[in-house]
């Protein structure tokens, strides 16, 4: 299990993409004062 906090709020992963070379990719909600859009990436 792993958790990514941006900005301390409440975000949401939404979409999530395995990479051919095992990474992982996962885009989401990002929640500061406003709302935005956070991506992440994975090396195992």
């Amino acid at each position: 299990m792993l958790s990514i906090d941006f900005f301390g709020f409440a975000d949401a992963g939404e979409n999530v993409l395995l990479l051919p070379d095992g990474r992982i990719v996962v885009g989401g909600l990002a929640r500061n004062s406003v709302d935005g859009y956070g991506v992440a990436r994975i090396n195992p």
